[in-house]
């Protein structure tokens, strides 16, 4: 008898065949390497339930961005996610508003506010982002923050993260 998945999220019928074990069973372990922050183990096992044809990986891109790194926000590692981003956003046109709230937040992260503004400026004025209160949100507060760094005399393009969160 074996033991049941630690993971539920896979769509698997109630008979498993020994290919759908294993993908459940690798599941579990990307799932528990991210949990620990094993990225090396993780990405392996992305790298093959990426190729499985029962698992759909586009709609599986939070994991995906977590696989790609951890959170220290270094600026390579934040635009290898972002571009990550910019790719899931055009090839999943029902989770854009999602993504963008992502893509978003990661500039922020990255401490590029200037780069945060001009793609919420690109989107803002569009249906359905108009619609969203968050981005408006996102867009309040950065435009407050450059505006105040720009009375200041500072660099508003490229600021460190730890004053953002002054």
């Amino acid at each position: 008898m074996s033991l049941p998945f630690l993971f539920h999220s896979l769509d698997v019928g109630p008979r498993l065949s020994a290919r759908k074990l294993h993908i459940c069973r690798l599941y579990d372990v990307l799932e528990l390497s991210l949990s620990r922050n094993e990225l090396t183990r993780a990405r392996k096992a992305w790298a093959i339930l990426a190729r499985c044809k029962e698992i759909h990986w586009t709609t599986m891109w939070t994991t995906a961005v977590r696989v790609l790194g951890d959170e220290t926000f270094d600026e390579h590692d934040s635009s290898k996610k972002i571009a990550f981003l910019h790719e899931m956003m055009l090839q999943l046109p029902d989770k854009r508003e999602t993504i963008l709230k992502e893509i978003i937040l990661r500039n922020i992260m990255a401490g590029q506010f200037r780069k945060a503004l001009d793609e919420l400026e690109l989107y803002l004025p569009s249906f359905p982002y108009q619609d969203d209160p968050v981005l408006h949100n996102y867009a309040g507060l950065l435009s407050l923050y450059l505006s105040q760094s720009s009375i200041n005399g500072v660099d508003d393009g490229m600021l460190p993260f730890d004053v953002f969160q002054a």
